[in-house]
């Protein structure tokens, strides 16, 4: 997977036939980003950690969390977990192909 593609997949849920999201999952829409105060609302804080759930009108467990530290830098992005065993389900597909 490319990094145009995560991009596409993160901002527009689409990256190609095999990567696909329902676009209200996709986490950096447009309407993800409408009300900064809800986001700021929903956002866990911990010291110099800032945790966003998006997209913000989702279930928490369909929703990515963005891991952000002090001076606005991002340092890590949690997939959902259905998407992660998805993913996971899809690489252990490839490499047997390329095995066999």
């Amino acid at each position: 997977m490319t990094v145009r593609a995560i991009l596409d997949l993160l901002g527009k849920g689409d990256a190609g036939e095999k990567a696909k999201l329902p676009i209200d999952r996709a986490p950096f829409t447009a309407s993800s980003f409408q009300s900064l105060w809800r986001l700021w609302l929903e956002s866990d804080y911990r010291g110099s950690n800032f945790y966003v759930y998006l997209p913000p009108k989702g279930l928490r467990e369909e929703q990515f969390r963005v891991h952000i530290r002090w001076h606005w830098r991002v340092v890590a992005l949690e997939l959902p977990e259905d998407l992660k065993e998805r993913l996971a389900r899809e690489l252990i597909k490839l490499t047997q192909d390329r095995i066999n």
